[in-house]
Parts: structure tokens; sequence; C-alpha cells
């Protein structure tokens, strides 16, 4: 709740391991006050929450990498005078020092990013923007990726590439929720579709 405003009100929800799960609804829906939820930036005002294991009606947002989430936003904002793999290295940061280079390597080799490794993120087109988002996320080496209306702007060339990328992330053995308003990426990539309106679960199924 924000004030007098509940965004998401009684949504029940659970998502298995290796799932790769969408959320959708219109603006105002209650679809990315869920999803921060998810990633520990809002706390819970009541009910239970339980994320990789770890609950997080208290968890401090700084935490929830430690225990596994991260998030990849629908806007993505790199520090736009370092390299590619430079962006990547400090999200690496969570991880112990030993393994850091073979996270930063499977995250540049996951996203097709090894052959723009040094090249400055002011210098990407907003599909190499997209893909530098979701290998910052892989760096953090997550359990759940949080993906954001991260197919928003693109054009049908790059959003079937888009939906390549996070097929490979999903298959290397994450677990996924996607909040999407494209449809084809949720019809392409989902396994189950959860509906929300005015903060509440409207439907959840298939795709179909």
């Amino acid at each position: 709740r924000f004030g007098g405003v509940t965004a998401v009100k009684d949504v029940d929800l659970e998502v298995y391991e290796g799932e790769l799960v969408g959320v959708m609804g219109p603006n105002g829906a209650g679809k990315s006050t869920l999803l921060s939820l998810l990633a520990g930036a809002q706390r819970v005002s009541s009910g239970r929450l339980e994320v990789c294991g770890t609950d997080f009606s208290k968890i401090r947002h700084s935490d929830a990498a430690h225990v596994g989430v991260g998030l990849a936003h629908q806007i993505p904002k790199p520090f736009r005078k370092l390299t590619v793999r430079e962006n990547i290295e400090i999200a690496s940061f969570v991880n112990p020092r030993a393994r850091r280079a073979e996270i930063i390597e499977k995250a540049l080799e996951l996203t097709g990013l090894a052959n723009r490794a040094h090249k400055t993120s002011g210098q990407l087109g907003l599909l190499e923007l997209k893909r530098l988002e979701v290998a910052r996320v892989l760096a953090l080496d997550p359990e759940l990726i949080l993906l954001d209306e991260v197919a928003a702007g693109l054009n049908a060339h790059d959003l079937t590439e888009l939906i390549e990328l996070v097929r490979t992330v999903h298959a290397s053995g994450k677990t996924v929720v996607l909040v999407e308003h494209v449809q084809e990426v949720i019809h392409e990539l989902v396994q189950r579709v959860v509906v929300l309106e005015w903060g509440e679960k409207l439907m959840e199924g298939t795709p179909a």
C-alpha cells in the first residue's frame, strides 16, 4: 500500500525453480509494484513473501542480489563512459573474487556481447543496451531473474533477437519472471502467464 492506495492486493503466486512466468496487465495493474517487491526494492505492507528461500518482508534492497535475485530494468542505465566489460565487472562484485572472471565471461557469452566487450556503453544501440542490462543481471549470478518490459522500444527484428536472448538465458538454468506488454514476447516465451488488474490477479494459465 502507498498511503490510501492499494497497488497490489491478495496476489497469490507461486513460481517454481526453472520456470519462465509472464505477468501481464494494463497500466496501473500493479505489475511494476509486484516486480519491485520480488526485487526487494519495496516491502510488503501485509501478507507473506518468500523469494529464493528468504523472507522478503524485512529484506533490505541491497541484500536481494546476495540471496539470488536480479532485476533488468525497462530503461537501461549503464555507466556510459565505462566499457561493456567494466559495467559487467562492477555487477559481479557481489560474488567471491575467485568466481568473478568465469561469471563475467559467461554473461558476455550468453548475451552475445563478447565481441563488444571493449566498446564503451555510450556507443551501444538500444538492443545492445538491453543485452548489457541482462548481462549485468547475469553477473550477479542470480537464481531468479526479473525482466521489466525489456522489449519496450524495439523494432520487429530486434524483438526477435531479444526473444532469443531471453530464451537462451532461461535455458542456461535460470528461473525467470517476465513483466511485458508485448504479447508476442509472452506467447513466444512463457510457460504460464498471470494477468493482473487493479492490483489483483484476474486470471492465470497458459498463454493460449
